[in-house]
């Protein structure tokens, strides 16, 4: 097995279980053409740490954030898509996910805010054209890096150094 970087974490988590769920969202929204992948990290009464995520669709093939999450909330009807179809990413756990993503997390978010203030982008996923009955997707990461000390900073229970 390769050494759990923050890296190695991030594809495997995109490729394991994201790109599935973004799959199984376009195939309930036909409409939706992109669906931006968001991470944040904040207090909760359980976390120590965790980092959450949030899925965004999109009509557009290439939406722009923050207003993506305004018509999400219209358009779809459902800010957090990923429960609509039933499907979690598994982030919201005290898991080496929080090393696989909190360096992308902005500073000082709160579970109070909006998702649109509270989350930031990690990638775009793209319905790719003309796929017909089966839903194919493109991934483009164009998540910032925020906060590069939290990059390999945690090892997962179980898991040794």
């Amino acid at each position: 097995m390769p050494p759990l970087t923050s890296a190695w974490l991030r594809e495997q988590h995109m490729r394991e279980h994201v790109v599935p769920a973004c799959v199984k969202m376009f195939a309930a929204h036909p409409t939706a053409n992109a669906i931006v992948f968001a991470v944040a990290q904040y207090w909760a009464d359980e976390a120590a740490d965790a980092v959450h995520d949030a899925f965004v669709l999109s009509t557009s093939r290439d939406p722009s954030w923050p207003a993506c999450c305004e018509e999400n909330d219209e358009v779809f009807d459902h800010p957090y898509a990923s429960e609509f179809v039933g499907y979690a990413s598994g982030l919201n756990d005290n898991s080496t996910m929080i090393t696989a993503f909190a360096s992308f997390c902005a500073e000082e978010s709160s579970q109070e805010a909006e998702t649109a203030q509270a989350y930031t982008p990690y990638a775009v996923v793209r319905r790719v054209p003309g796929s017909g009955s089966t839903v194919e997707v493109s991934v483009e990461i164009t998540g910032q890096m925020h906060r590069p000390e939290w990059e390999d900073a945690v090892v997962g229970e179980g898991e040794e150094d």
